[in-house]
């Protein structure tokens, strides 16, 4: 048979990788229930986006001051709001 006879079907093939994390899985096998395993997640992601937080706020308050003229001479640090 020929490859270019119109009834001849073409083959398509789709392939997957599938990698395991098994780090996370023995990570999460230390916990003596999947309750406790739950509540671990919950704070790590809460002490997560405090630090975040945290970090945002620094960032703001490192922008609101400038160096400028200061009452005790030049590149001294003062607040906008001054």
């Amino acid at each position: 048979m020929d490859a270019d006879s119109p009834e001849v079907k073409k083959v398509k093939v789709n392939t997957s990788m599938v990698r395991e994390n098994s780090d996370i899985l023995k990570r999460l096998q230390q916990f003596s229930s999947w309750f406790k395993a739950k509540i671990a997640v919950v704070l790590c992601l809460k002490y997560n986006r405090s630090l975040g937080d945290r970090v945002l706020a620094k960032r703001k308050v490192s922008s609101d001051v400038t160096p400028e003229e200061g009452p005790a001479g030049p590149n001294v640090l003062v607040h906008k709001s001054m």
